[in-house]
């Protein structure tokens, strides 16, 4: 069970690395698109430009509602495991 506990905490910190990995990069995406937006005035932009806000939607979304969602789900199963490994 102490197995159990680590290879829980050790996904916990590496999940928790990749979603700041993703989320420095989705944030160098928007500048990068933001920047881009003065250069790019024609119609295929207001095509690209309503997917664009689908994504942002989703992705947005994603960072502050799921990410602490699933976090506080591996913090809670952590607990309880760690109260069950300790005898309490």
């Amino acid at each position: 069970m102490d197995d159990s506990f680590v290879q829980l905490k050790h996904f916990q910190q590496t999940l928790e690395q990749f979603h700041d990995r993703v989320q420095s990069a989705w944030r160098e995406v928007e500048t990068t698109y933001e920047d881009l937006s003065p250069h790019w005035q024609d119609q295929k932009r207001q095509k690209h430009d309503e997917m664009w806000l689908d994504l942002q939607e989703k992705t947005n979304n994603y960072y502050s509602r799921q990410i602490p969602t699933y976090n506080d789900f591996l913090n809670h199963k952590l607990q309880v495991l760690e109260r069950y490994l300790n005898g309490g």
